[in-house]
């Protein structure tokens, strides 16, 4: 979990760009263990961080999350799904 941690507060660090594969249980306890404060929008990612009262859009419609590509659900932000005008 801490690498979890660290690759999401500091994405400047090398290693945090290389590919994780965290057991399900890992991610499963890293994700319910923190929120996320939007803010811009830049750092929180749309479908699978807690950013809607504390749930995930995976956790409110999880049928839903089965029509979004694997590559979408890691690097969609929520910044990303805002309309921009």
């Amino acid at each position: 979990m801490r690498w979890l941690w660290l690759k999401r507060t500091d994405p400047n660090r090398p290693w945090s760009s290389l590919p994780e594969t965290p057991g399900k249980m890992v991610q499963a306890m890293f994700n319910v263990s923190f929120t996320v404060v939007v803010g811009d929008g830049l750092h929180s990612y749309f479908w699978t961080d807690r950013w809607l009262n504390g749930q995930s859009i995976t956790e409110l419609a999880p049928a839903l999350i089965n029509s979004v590509r694997a590559r979408a659900r890691k690097v969609r932000t929520v910044a990303d799904g805002l309309l921009k005008s």
